[in-house]
């Protein structure tokens, strides 16, 4: 109730100062259009991931034995994911706000249940066949960019009807996930293979520590996240560069036919915050800590990736220069939150750990200011280059902060 009142007031201060508000952060047609990019590219990212109730083996005896409704199960793992997810969608209400006032509660109830339960749905198609339903249904919600009126995105241009769209299709997507999956279809998720025999081997004789952290960082990008919201799970996934730099490749060439710069920026931004999500989660700490101190391994560890990213980023960075030159130096500039991001997420989470308050708020905290970053570092470059710099050189020299960190890893395991 508290809530809803303090909602209530800031929805009154928007209308008293509505064109100064609106103003003062982008003009009306820019601000709409800025959150229906976000918000279908965080739907196209999530219907991409495994689903949240998806089981891992150390539970499956564990939750067989429990004296409950498998759909009893499903819709706690997921109720779980949509607390954490809501909690980071609010922070989208104060620009919705403006908008469409109250109904950006419905807007971002909704969409938190999509995304939470949508996964559960789609996890047992194959990859590309998930592909094909996640751009489908991203660019059904993306076209109220282009004015479509039936979009579940569409109130934001002043149609109702778009409302009782979304609520329907919420509804459904609810539905399927809790009586459409069952406990055991997700147990059977455990043991699909998708990995393929190893046709070549890489050799990393006669090379340094750091050429071989950046050789097999060349080679394999792992994307994942640290500590699910319902409890002690993680999922990296290892994708070969080249399919990444393609994607790149194609997201320039887009955003220089189209001239657009905040899309690729916040796809890029997706990709940077999954690398730094699973950085240091699988490296056996305590062999490379055998050969090199603490702070040599942190420091070359990061900056082996952070080459990775700029070498991935390339392709984005060259095609803004071409028409932008604060777009191409914020992609030069950005990529350095990495940096701290990593080392922030390794203190909090040295392994895949429940999420608490005080883990959940250094996440938020430190992804959100990287965000921060990515779009403020198009407006105002060197300032953000100065910031950041000031941010992320600390963690390459403090010795302190890595001895306790790698310490607090290995004494988890």
């Amino acid at each position: 109730m508290l809530a809803l009142l303090v909602f209530d007031l800031f929805v009154g201060m928007v209308e008293v100062y509505k064109t100064s508000y609106l103003e003062y952060l982008v003009n009306y047609e820019g601000l709409m259009k800025v959150i229906i990019e976000i918000l279908s590219l965080y739907l196209l990212v999530y219907s991409l991931m495994p689903g949240n109730a998806y089981v891992f083996k150390s539970d499956i005896d564990f939750l067989f034995m429990l004296p409950v409704d498998e759909k009893e199960v499903i819709i706690s793992f997921s109720l779980a994911s949509f607390i954490f997810d809501l909690n980071i969608l609010l922070t989208f209400l104060m620009i919705l706000a403006p908008i469409i006032k109250f109904g950006s509660l419905v807007v971002i109830i909704s969409y938190a249940l999509i995304v939470s339960f949508l996964g559960n749905i789609l996890y047992k198609l194959k990859f590309f066949q998930r592909l094909l339903v996640a751009v489908s249904l991203s660019l059904w919600f993306f076209s109220a960019y282009f004015g479509f009126p039936y979009s579940p995105f569409s109130m934001l241009d002043g149609d109702f009807i778009s409302y009782l769209i979304l609520v329907a299709f919420t509804a459904l997507v609810v539905y399927l996930s809790i009586e459409k999956v069952s406990l055991y279809d997700l147990v059977q998720g455990n043991f699909l293979h998708l990995s393929r025999p190893i046709k070549s081997s890489i050799s990393f004789c006669s090379s340094s520590p750091f050429l071989v952290m950046l050789k097999k960082n060349l080679n394999i990008i792992e994307l994942g996240g640290r500590g699910g919201a319902g409890g002690e799970k993680y999922v990296i996934a290892r994708v070969r560069i080249y399919y990444l730099l393609l994607g790149t490749i194609i997201l320039a060439l887009i955003a220089y036919i189209f001239r657009v710069v905040f899309t690729p920026l916040f796809l890029e931004y997706l990709i940077l915050v999954d690398y730094a999500e699973a950085s240091f989660l699988n490296e056996p700490i305590w062999l490379n800590l055998s050969v090199m101190s603490f702070i040599e391994f942190a420091r070359r560890y990061l900056i082996s990736k952070l080459i990775t990213l700029y070498i991935l980023f390339l392709p984005v960075t060259l095609s803004f220069f071409l028409f932008d030159l604060n777009a191409g130096l914020g992609n030069l500039i950005f990529p350095l939150s990495f940096i701290y991001l990593s080392s922030v997420l390794a203190r909090v989470y040295p392994r895949a750990s429940q999420v608490n308050i005080r883990r959940f708020l250094f996440s938020v905290i430190s992804i959100g200011s990287a965000l921060a970053v990515v779009y403020l570092s198009v407006k105002f470059p060197i300032y953000v280059l100065v910031i950041v710099l000031a941010l992320s050189l600390p963690f390459l020299f403090s010795k302190n902060f890595w001895e306790k960190t790698f310490e607090k890893a290995i004494s988890s395991i």
